[in-house]
């Protein structure tokens, strides 16, 4: 009896072992290099697009005045460090491998996968725009 209950939950094991398998390799979650750059420019304190739309597989550069510095409170992205600033001109690396998973499931359920960030310039730049990833 319990050898077959052994059984039983090894086979149940392997299959949903190849079952998360599948959804990382039909869905690219955890893949390590970006594969589009988007370039947002940034005029007089305002991002366009604003919202900026992100795919998994994305990056982001926004470009304007040097004296520019964007901060994410929750940062998605690879090489951004929550809570610093960091300078425009800089590459934001991949969408990282448990927010992309994230933003499925809130896709999946019809929610949208909102992080907001601050832009700080010369004058103060008192907007909230924010960056929407989706599958």
């Amino acid at each position: 009896m319990t050898t077959k209950r052994v059984l039983g939950f090894a086979i149940l094991g392997v299959g949903v072992l190849a079952l998360i398998g599948y959804f990382l390799f039909r869905f690219r979650i955890f893949q390590a290099s970006p594969q589009a750059t988007l370039t947002v420019p940034i005029t007089n304190c305002k991002p366009d697009p604003e919202p900026v739309p992100v795919h998994y597989q994305d990056q982001v550069i926004w470009v304007g005045d040097p004296n520019y510095t964007i901060t994410f409170a929750d940062p998605p992205f690879t090489s951004i460090t929550s809570g610093v600033p960091f300078p425009v001109q800089h590459a934001s690396g991949g969408v990282k491998a448990l927010v992309q998973l994230g933003c499925y499931i809130k896709y999946v359920v019809g929610a949208t996968c909102d992080y907001k960030y601050s832009i700080l310039g010369g004058s103060g730049c008192p907007n909230d725009p924010h960056v929407i990833i989706t599958p």
